[in-house]
């Protein structure tokens, strides 16, 4: 078979009735064999039944096939399964490409078969072309050092080196305070057993004696180096560096609480916060027979707008305490919310009511007012204000994040919420990882979690991490940027973009190249969309596989006055939300065509120009919550040359309106579904674009 022959090889999939209930399988079939370097194709029940993947190896030695696409579901889903049943019949896995036509298709035009139909025909053609662009890619082989860095030694950080110490892997446990137990070393009791913190702490002893778990306390990160597998560590203690190496890392820097200074006349006497409680009633000496708790003291607000979640059931603990102690106190809380999730923790909040304690509601917009000897605190059901007395006042502060968050962040190139908390790869498919290979998180460090979760958390990181450390080889993954020397200027703008450290200029020969590190790289293609001279591609989704996906898109045929909408979306967070408006079933106009890049950043601005170029009617970019990007930042350089390209769109005659970009996460399938719809009703009122190009009189050509 020559180099040069392409032979693409096209399955279509019923998918039971999601898909050929919708979808006119046998006309998509038939279309499918019409298409530039298709030479087999076919359509089955269920294509990622086992049936349906020994039909694709079959097909593929039987045709010679060297490309192959699967339209079914979602590529998030099921690429991974389809490119291992490609390898296993000897194609190099990169050469297979997956349209979605069932959660971005059939699913969400279930009201419009024919359209969906045409769509469908559309997004294969889409795939085709790219998929005669595929190359062939390598993944390269990397040795592991079989340990693990635990950085934390909170319940959850205790915990996970427990884990991979007993599996028998050396762990590197540092603390920074002088000794182990984290927040659990201040509280008197843990809900909803009633048990005393204090017999948690036994797993201190197991762990300063475990033969395989090194213990630095009084230690601070210094510096860390290298990549998954292979890490190089430098630690601070008493003044010592300390050198190691690991092969993965376990974030569980847990979070701190919130000071109550400034809050409801905080004076650390009659006014307490909660974990002054704990240690009051550690020593028994609680002696007040009024006690009013104020929950969701600085939370739920404009400066953190989040819940706290451990705060109510702290509050339920602590009060039912304090009846236990003295059955004649008076407890109330003044609550806006009592987040109590899940069987076992309703029965605590009913078992509290039981035993006397009683709950106030207030609004935000009406909090508690406290006066010299009572409280005043309107209550919506009643229409007045109430007066408690009190003895003793107890605000439910919030945990927030560690001071340091940022700064070990930049040193881990890992992302951080809006709340400095630590971000997950993916809320569900990745948990307790992230993007960053070979770096995990567990507890608090990632969002205020009660004791119970973090083990589970941190039982769940270390299940993770020893998936790499079990290993003597690590294969890593083959979608990453590429520098053509001859293109590149030296001129550093990719260095300036990666979050990661992964590329950056070198002299060679007497000139300054750019030069990237395969095992740092994570495949996002900003450097590739920020560079001037196009030097860098990005294998699998750079310029010679979108561009000609681009122009394909641009060519729909519509009816009805809908516009031609070529869509980009990142694919962790909004193509994913796109998934869920299909898995809702949240219905709207199918006039858009998607592409998937791996992240907004690494959308260059000639995309979007190229789009309009071609005549499509709106150009949308969907992207993470800034914040919130699954590759640290790359949404705020998504940001930054789309502003610039608002700004440039009217001097070329077109409206700036026809553009939109909308943040857009994994979870907000509904509002992906009603963008698209209002972008398409704001394109009908603005016609064509051909209409701008006349009110410019220019003539604008590829």
């Amino acid at each position: 078979m020559s180099d040069n022959e392409i032979r693409i090889g096209v399955f279509i999939c019923h998918c039971g009735t999601n898909i050929g209930g919708v979808l006119d399988i046998s006309s998509l079939t038939d279309y499918a064999k019409t298409l530039p370097n298709v030479v087999y194709a076919a359509d089955n029940l269920y294509t990622c039944s086992e049936g349906g993947l020994n039909e694709i190896r079959e097909n593929i030695k039987e045709h010679n096939l060297n490309r192959v696409i699967v339209a079914s579901c979602s590529p998030r889903t099921h690429e991974p399964l389809f490119r291992a049943t490609c390898q296993e019949a000897g194609l190099n896995p990169y050469l297979f490409e997956m349209v979605n036509i069932r959660d971005q298709d059939s699913w969400v035009h279930m009201k419009e078969p024919e359209k969906g139909t045409e769509k469908a025909k559309d997004l294969i053609r889409m795939g085709v072309y790219k998929a005669a662009l595929l190359e062939p890619l390598e993944k390269m082989q990397v040795g592991v050092t079989p340990s693990a860095l635990v950085i934390g030694g909170g319940i959850s950080g205790m915990n996970a080196a427990l884990n991979l110490a007993n599996q028998n892997f050396e762990v590197n446990l540092i603390e920074k305070d002088s000794e182990l137990g984290g927040l659990i070393k201040y509280l008197n009791k843990v809900f909803p057993t009633n048990e005393d913190a204090s017999n948690l702490l036994e797993i201190r002893n197991l762990v300063e004696s475990h033969k395989k778990i090194n213990v630095y306390k009084s230690a601070i990160l210094e510096k860390i180096e290298g990549y998954v597998g292979n890490y190089k560590v430098n630690i601070r203690q008493n003044n010592n560096i300390i050198e190691f190496d690991a092969g993965v890392i376990i974030v569980a820097t847990g979070a701190i609480p919130l000071s109550p200074d400034g809050y409801y006349d905080y004076n650390g006497k009659n006014i307490i916060s909660q974990l002054e409680l704990e240690e009051l009633l550690k020593e028994n000496k609680v002696n007040a027979k009024n006690v009013v708790m104020i929950q969701c003291v600085g939370c739920r607000n404009e400066e953190r707008k989040y819940c706290s979640n451990i705060c109510c059931m702290t509050a339920l603990k602590n009060g039912m305490l304090i009846k236990e102690q003295n059955p004649d106190a008076h407890i109330n809380i003044i609550f806006r919310d009592i987040q109590t999730q899940g069987v076992t923790y309703e029965e605590y909040y009913r078992k509290a009511r039981e035993m006397g304690i009683l709950f106030i509601k207030y609004l935000p917009e009406k909090p508690p007012i406290i006066k010299k000897d009572h409280i005043e605190v309107y209550n919506e059901y009643m229409n007045q204000i109430i007066g408690l007395p009190y003895d003793l006042i107890v605000l439910s502060m919030p945990l927030i994040a560690n001071e340091d968050s940022e700064q070990l962040a930049k040193m881990l190139k890992v992302p951080l919420e809006e709340n400095k908390f630590f971000l997950e790869a993916h809320v569900k498919l990745r948990p307790v990882e992230f993007a960053t290979d070979g770096v995990f998180l567990c507890g608090s460090a990632h969002w205020p979690a009660d004791i119970s979760e973090s083990i589970s958390q941190s039982n769940a990181a270390a299940s993770r991490a020893t998936t790499i450390i079990s290993k003597d080889i690590l294969v890593t993954e083959g979608v990453i940027s590429k520098v053509d020397p001859a293109l590149c200027i030296g001129c550093n703008r990719c260095a300036e973009v990666c979050n990661y450290g992964a590329i950056g200029v070198k002299y060679e020969e007497g000139l300054m190249v750019s030069e990237v590190n395969p095992l740092l790289c994570k495949g996002c293609g900003d450097c590739a969309a920020e560079c001037p001279a196009e030097a860098i591609t990005i294998s699998h989704f750079g310029r010679i596989q979108i561009e000609p996906m681009i122009t394909e898109a641009a060519k729909i045929e519509v009816s009805d006055g809908h516009p031609r909408i070529v869509a980009f979306l990142c694919n962790w967070c909004s193509y994913a939300g796109a998934d869920l408006a299909g898995v809702s079933r949240y219905q709207y106009p199918p006039n858009i065509r998607t592409i998937r890049v791996m992240c907004s950043g690494g959308i260059p601005k000639s995309f979007i120009y190229q789009a309009f170029l071609n005549s499509a009617d709106g150009v949308f970019i969907g992207g993470c919550h800034l914040g919130d990007c699954h590759y640290i930042a790359g949404n705020q350089d998504t940001l930054r040359r789309t502003n610039e390209i608002e700004k440039t769109l009217g001097s070329l005659g077109i409206n700036p309106e026809r553009f939109l970009r909308k943040w857009i996460s994994a979870s907000e399938g509904k509002l992906f579904a009603q963008t698209i719809t209002d972008f398409t009703e704001k394109l009908k009122e603005l016609g064509p674009i051909k209409n701008d190009y006349k009110k410019k009189e220019v003539v604008i050509t590829k």
